[in-house]
């Protein structure tokens, strides 16, 4: 098996900050061929670097300059259902308008491929038929707010929603008009890897998709709905860089289920789902690979001492018991896990429909088997700003704003560590496309930890902390002692996480699958 090794170069990027300029150096230097796959990527992003500045503002700019050198660009975007995800559906299209804006400017257009790809995965035809109504309920609200909207008025539907324009028709008033029959067909499943490969050499992956709501500071001083905590990690190995342009390569025809996943292991990691081949009644696609879960189950049964964790969600009940079975076997292992307050549809958009009531309460529900579990070997910790909120409610923690996290790392006793896109749910671990790196090397899991403990609180001991026997009640101590300061006088942005919100806010729902939130 091949694994990172210590004399392998890997760059640990905190927030976008960092990450964003050491992208854009890495594609800026590229010489023969860039291949990648983003959930979401704006070719409008603004350049962060100095080295990139040079060349224009914003990645449109940066792209053309690297295109013009004579350099290969690959990119696939992750389209979206139409229907439950129309804005995510909106911004693919938008950015495949940009790519083909950017090729009538640049004097190499054949050498950029800009596809949008939605994962194939469906549910049944009847479960179709019967959601209609809702469904068809969301399309008439989509048309009703592009006719409203001014930013949009001037192009046609077709252009800014090209999934739905098959329903849609005009009416003889002139009007667009959702078609009463047949019903929309729903994928509940996408490609959420976030993963870029410069020359097969370098590989550059992570939590991060490519505009500017996901940049952020490593202070976090920027309003709380603008924060976005990530990690991302820049690897230079030629051998790991052509398993990943493999993967890229692939991986539609896996989800498509024209050909089998490769079972070449490395320390590449991903998740692959495909469409079934009968449809009638199915609500979840047909699990090629699980390796990213498979690889966390196993660290977490070897893990000794600490179990540290960052994820945007901790949904997914197998791995919770798995944790806990872990946690009661071995009664020196500590578990540290980060998590947002709240998630960000509920903090920043007052969402209260019954997917995200759905998942907090089988976020709540997995906590609760890691606390009967560990009891005071566990600290659930959420970072918050070092400021008094102005308002109240599920953006806030503690009297703060709340940051927001969406990393993606989970380290066993600083000898291993996951890190890519994939979060601790069940759509992460079984449903949609995701890629991670498994880090074996000592020095780089350790190095990864380090940044992770100093970033979280940069007026401790951070390597005391890292060599302390009991790591979760130090930090349960630092954050309940934060809960019980003034937040400008806090130590680090931690306080606990505020379980208690989500359990009032969460709704059960007997046959939905975990994996669907």
């Amino acid at each position: 098996m091949s694994h990172i090794e210590s004399a392998t170069p890997c760059t640990v990027l905190m927030t976008a900050a960092e990450a964003y300029p050491a992208f854009e150096r890495a594609v800026l230097h590229a010489h023969t061929e860039i291949v990648a796959g983003f959930r979401v990527f704006d070719f409008t992003t603004k350049l962060r670097s100095k080295d990139a500045r040079q060349i224009g503002s914003d990645w449109f700019d940066l792209l053309a300059h690297v295109l013009n050198r004579g350099v290969k660009i690959k990119i696939i975007l992750s389209d979206f259902d139409p229907v439950v995800g129309a804005d995510m559906h909106r911004l693919c299209w938008m950015s495949m308008r940009q790519a083909m804006a950017l090729q009538e400017v640049i004097k190499t257009p054949h050498n950029l491929s800009v596809d949008c790809h939605r994962h194939p995965a469906r549910i049944g035809r009847l479960n179709a038929a019967l959601l209609w109504p809702l469904s068809r309920k969301r399309i008439v609200d989509v048309v009703a707010g592009f006719g409203a909207s001014e930013t949009t008025s001037h192009r046609t539907f077709s252009e800014v929603y090209p999934g739905l324009a098959p329903f849609v028709t005009k009416a003889a008033t002139g009007e667009a008009k959702v078609r009463l029959w047949p019903p929309v067909p729903l994928h509940p499943v996408t490609h959420h890897q976030k993963i870029a490969v410069i020359d097969r050499r370098h590989v550059y992956m992570g939590g991060l998709d490519q505009n500017d709501r996901r940049y952020d500071t490593l202070t976090h001083d920027q309003e709380s709905r603008e924060t976005w905590h990530d990690v991302q990690i820049l690897l230079d190995d030629p051998e790991l860089a052509t398993v990943a342009q493999d993967h890229l390569q692939s991986f539609r025809s896996v989800t498509e289920a024209r050909k089998p996943p490769s079972q070449r292991r490395t320390a590449f990691l991903r998740t692959l789902s495909a469409k079934h081949d009968r449809d009638l009644l199915s609500m979840s696609p047909d699990l090629r690979v699980q390796e990213i879960f498979d690889a966390h189950c196993d660290a977490a049964k070897t893990a000794e001492n600490l179990i540290y964790l960052e994820t945007q969600f901790f949904r997914d009940p197998a791995f919770a018991r798995v944790l806990a079975r872990a946690g009661r076997s071995n009664p020196a292992l500590n578990l540290i896990l980060v998590l947002p307050a709240a998630p960000e549809d509920i903090a920043f958009q007052n969402s209260a429909g019954l997917d995200a009531r759905y998942g907090e309460f089988l976020q709540n529900k997995c906590l609760s088997v890691l606390q009967r579990a560990f009891g005071d070997r566990l600290c659930l910790a959420s970072p918050v700003q070092q400021r008094h909120a102005d308002e109240t409610g599920r953006q806030t923690a503690s009297s703060s704003p709340i940051i927001y996290v969406h990393s993606k790392v989970s380290v066993f006793d600083g000898a291993q560590a996951i890190i890519g896109s994939a979060n601790l749910n069940g759509r992460s671990f079984r449903w949609d496309s995701e890629a991670a790196f498994h880090l074996r090397d000592r020095t780089t899991v350790r190095h990864l930890l380090n940044r992770c403990y100093a970033h979280w609180w940069p007026d401790e001991n951070v390597d005391a902390m890292l060599n302390a026997d009991h790591p979760a009640q130090i930090w349960r101590r630092l954050i309940l002692a934060n809960a019980a300061r003034p937040p400008t006088r806090r130590s680090g942005f931690l306080v606990p996480y505020p379980k208690a919100r989500a359990k009032r806010f969460g709704v059960r729902l007997p046959f939905v699958p975990a994996e669907m939130v």
